[in-house]
């Protein structure tokens, strides 16, 4: 670690070369093996599974500057007329390298119309430039779309990958975790390397184990996640639920995996049976059914029959 790097622990311990990703063996030998890449490339896989670092490391190795790099949020800006601007501005040549790159993060997000307009453009794209699309629910995106880009699949990492990741950090920033808290972390990460190293810098400068732990349970969520976790494990007045759910606008995958960490952390401290129960309930993606399965889920850990065994 640099002196005086400012910058969250897991900015600083990003990838910057493909040697250095860990648990994405097959999709970076892909890349390796394909020679000269095509224009259009579609990256999907969960969230915090390396998507944009891979796209970052791609950017260097294709001699990209920092200023002919794009990043768009299809999330914030995912109408057609984004799309519009784009196909107006990627024929101009490269201000200061090789080519230009445009990153269309959480690509499932564009509108219908937006994804029509797309297509021209991954179907006639200039020689000096690649797109590059990362989703977590590649579902989503028109099939055509997928044919006309090399589909890079990831996954999300083994609980020795996310293991291995957090202790090379630790040994970087010469923390110490106690094993419960280790696994507590690897536990919550849910196989995402980013999450396992923001979770590091939440306990970090805690002396305390409990309240480590404690700190792991709640973790990053939004204030309105952990208030809907915390009505779940009380079991609370479906009125309620309701109203902390209408607060709620992240991705519905995204909130599924910040609410089963919250409740692996609980029972890493304590036998919960409602813990389990949410975890049980919250056991499958909802990168297809989205909000609907978030509020079923919510409904079956509340009100259906206790599991038979703990």
């Amino acid at each position: 670690m640099n002196e005086g790097d400012a910058r969250e622990i897991y900015r600083r311990h990003r990838p910057e070369a493909f040697d250095q990703i860990v648990g994405q063996e097959a999709a970076i030998e892909t890349l390796k093996r394909s020679g000269k890449l095509p224009s259009s490339l579609l990256f999907s896989g969960p969230s915090g599974c390396g998507k944009t670092t891979i796209v970052r490391i791609l950017k260097n190795e294709l001699g990209c500057s920092d200023v002919d790099f794009v990043e768009m949020n299809a999330a914030n800006d995912r109408g057609i007329e984004t799309i519009r601007e784009v196909q107006y501005n990627c024929h101009a040549m490269p201000l200061d390298g090789d080519c230009r790159i445009y990153l269309l993060d959480e690509a499932h997000q564009l509108t219908f119309p937006a994804q029509e307009a797309l297509l021209k453009i991954l179907e006639d794209t200039p020689a000096h430039v690649y797109f590059m699309l990362c989703t977590t629910n590649p579902a989503k995106l028109k099939k055509a779309i997928h044919t006309r880009c090399m589909h890079i699949q990831l996954k999300a990492l083994s609980d020795a990958e996310v293991k291995e990741v957090l202790k090379e950090a630790c040994k970087l920033e010469n923390i110490k975790l106690t094993r419960e808290v280790g696994l507590s972390i690897v536990e919550a990460a849910e196989g995402s390397a980013r999450q396992a190293l923001v979770l590091l810098q939440t306990v970090q400068g805690i002396e305390n184990e409990d309240l480590q732990l404690e700190a792991i349970a709640q973790g990053n969520a939004p204030d309105e996640v952990k208030k809907l976790c915390q009505l779940l494990l009380k079991r609370a007045e479906w009125s309620s639920i309701i109203s902390v759910l209408r607060q709620i606008t992240g991705e519905p995958e995204y909130t599924r995996q910040m609410i089963c960490g919250y409740m692996a952390a609980v029972l890493m401290k304590k036998p919960d049976v409602q813990a389990y129960r949410v975890i049980d309930s919250f056991s499958d993606p909802f990168y297809v059914s989205g909000k609907a399965k978030l509020l079923a889920a919510c409904y079956e850990s509340i009100y259906l029959e206790e599991p038979n065994d703990f």
